[in-house]
C-alpha cells in the first residue's frame, strides 16, 4: 500500500479543481452524489501476473477534507509509528487513520495536500480492490491537540461506537455480506444517521459489583415480546447502547435464521486493558454477580449450550478464558480478532524489553496465554470437563500490534491449530482487511447464525 505522488492526482474531478476547471462548489457537488472516497482503477503494467498470484487488482482511494466544515469536538489519537518525520502530520494539517494499516506501518506520508485556492485537501492511497475498512480523518490544531474531522460525504454512516468518529470504506472487490446483513447493517446505519434508536427494546441496568469494586452500566435487549422464554443470550464485551447487535438479531430473527436471542452489552467502563486480560476477578464477576442479576430481571435459559460470550480483540481473548473456566454456565465463545499475541508481563521473555519481542511464534519462545489455555482445556476436557463451541476470526493484515510477541494473524493461526488438536468444536475464518469494525459488524451476523441457528 503506497500513497501516489501529491503532484499527480489519479481522479478526474480532483485534476479538474486544480486545473480551474471544476468549482469548488460544483466539487462539494459531486462529492455528494458518488460518495467518498473517491475510488479509480490503476493502470497495472501487467494485471495477469497479479490475477495469476491471487491479488486483487489495484486502486486509487482519494480521501478529502473539508475544512468549510468544523472538526468535531471529540479528541483524536494520532497515529504515527512509522511515518518518516520529515512527512509527518503537523500543526494545521489533516491526517488520515486507516484502520487496515495501522498494525505495522503507515503509507510514507500521512498528510493531505492542500488544494491552493479552496478549503478542501485531498490524500491519495493505492491499495487492493478487495478491501474493507474504516477510517478516520484528524486535524492537527496548532497547540498540538488532535481532533476527529468528519467526512461528511462519505455515504455510509458511522457504526458501532460512534465516539471512534470512524467511516467505512468499501472498495469495488470487498467480499459482500449475506443480502440479510446487508439489509440489518443499513438499517442500523440508517437509524444512527436520522438518531433514532438503534437497539430495539433496550433496558438499561447498572452493575454494581463489590468483586470489582466498582459499578458500570448494562444494556439488556430482549427479544420481540412474542416470543416466549426462557431465551438463550450473547453476552457482549465492550457494549455500547446502540450497539448493532440488537437489530441484526431482529433481522435474523425476522428470517427465521436464528431463535429468539436476549443480547447482554456491558460496558468497558474504561476498564478494559486490566478486567479483559484474563482476568479472574472479573470472570468471577460475570458469573458469581452479574449473571445471578440478569436471571433475576430477565427470562435467560440455564442450559451452557445456550450461552455465548462474544469480544472482540481484548474482548476475544475475555470471551474464551471466561468460557474455559466457567464451561458450566457459558457453553460457546466467539472471538472476533482475539488478542491471540496476548501473554502476561510474567511470561515475556526474560530480559528482553516489551518493545523487542519477535515477529514470530513459536520456534521455542515461551507459549501464549491463548494458546496455553486451550491446550491445558483440552487436557481438562479429556478428564471429564465440558467442552465448549469456539468461534474465531482474523483479518489476513493484522500484523500487530507492535509490542506483541508474535504478530496477530500468526498467533490466530497458531491458536487456530491448538484449539483443533485439542478436540474443540470450533470454526474459524479470515477476512481481506485488518483489526476493524468494519468486518466485526457484518461478520456478527454469521456467529448469531453459529450460536443460535434453527
Amino acid at each position: 500500500m503506497i500513497e501516489a505522488p501529491a503532484a499527480a492526482h489519479p481522479n478526474a474531478a480532483v485534476r479538474a479543481l486544480v486545473d480551474g476547471l471544476m468549482s469548488p462548489y460544483d466539487f462539494r457537488a459531486h462529492l455528494r452524489e458518488v460518495g467518498t472516497p473517491l475510488i479509480d482503477p490503476v493502470k497495472d503494467p501487467d494485471p495477469a501476473a497479479r490475477i495469476a498470484g491471487g491479488q486483487a487488482p489495484l486502486v486509487n482511494v482519494t480521501f478529502v477534507r473539508d475544512l468549510a466544515v468544523p472538526h468535531s469536538d471529540i479528541p483524536a489519537k494520532v497515529r504515527s509509528r512509522a511515518v518518516d518525520p520529515g512527512t509527518r502530520a503537523a500543526s494545521g494539517q489533516t491526517q488520515t487513520t486507516v484502520m487496515t494499516l495501522i498494525d505495522r506501518a503507515l503509507p510514507a506520508r500521512s498528510v493531505f495536500t492542500d488544494i491552493p485556492g479552496t478549503e478542501l485537501r485531498v490524500q491519495t492511497i493505492t491499495m487492493p480492490a478487495d478491501l474493507r475498512f474504516t477510517y478516520a480523518l484528524i486535524d492537527l490544531a496548532d497547540d498540538g491537540s488532535a481532533w476527529l474531522a468528519d467526512d461528511v460525504y462519505n455515504r455510509v454512516a458511522q457504526i458501532g461506537d460512534p465516539k471512534l468518529g470512524r467511516h467505512i470504506a468499501e472498495l469495488p472487490q470487498a467480499q459482500s455480506f449475506e443480502p440479510v446483513v446487508r439489509q440489518a447493517l443499513e438499517q442500523v446505519r440508517t437509524d444512527v444517521e436520522t438518531g433514532a434508536p438503534v437497539a430495539p427494546r433496550l433496558e438499561e441496568m447498572t452493575f454494581d459489583s463489590p468483586i470489582l469494586g466498582n459499578s458500570r452500566s448494562v444494556w439488556v435487549s430482549p427479544p420481540p415480546p412474542e416470543y416466549a422464554g426462557p431465551h438463550p443470550y450473547l453476552l457482549l464485551f465492550d457494549g455500547v447502547p446502540d450497539h448493532s447487535a440488537p437489530r441484526l438479531r431482529d433481522a435474523l430473527l425476522a428470517a427465521e435464521l436464528i431463535r429468539p436471542v436476549t443480547i447482554v452489552l456491558v460496558d468497558e467502563a474504561g476498564l478494559r486493558d486490566s478486567e479483559l486480560t484474563a482476568n479472574d476477578s472479573f470472570t468471577r464477576a460475570l458469573a458469581e454477580e452479574l449473571l445471578p442479576l440478569l436471571r433475576e430481571r430477565f427470562d435467560l435459559s440455564t442450559d451452557p449450550a445456550d450461552a455465548a460470550l462474544s469480544g472482540k480483540s481484548l474482548g476475544g481473548l475475555c470471551a474464551a478464558v471466561t468460557a474455559l473456566d466457567r464451561p458450566d454456565l457459558f457453553g460457546n465463545a466467539i472471538m472476533h480478532s482475539p488478542s491471540a499475541w496476548y501473554q502476561r508481563q510474567a511470561e515475556l521473555l526474560p530480559g528482553v524489553p516489551r518493545a523487542q519481542h519477535g515477529q514470530g511464534a513459536g520456534q521455542g519462545e515461551p507459549e501464549l496465554f491463548l494458546v496455553e489455555r486451550f491446550r491445558r482445556a483440552g487436557t481438562e476436557a479429556a478428564a471429564g470437563a465440558p467442552r465448549v463451541r469456539v468461534y474465531q476470526e482474523c483479518g489476513d493484515l493484522e500484523l500487530g500490534p507492535p509490542p506483541a510477541h508474535a504478530w496477530q494473524i500468526l498467533a490466530n493461526r497458531w491458536l487456530h491449530q491448538t484449539i483443533v488438536a485439542a478436540g474443540f468444536e470450533t470454526e474459524y475464518h479470515e477476512f481481506r482487511g485488518g483489526h476493524d469494525a468494519a468486518w466485526w459488524d457484518g461478520t456478527r451476523a454469521r456467529t448469531l447464525i453459529w450460536a443460535f441457528g434453527v
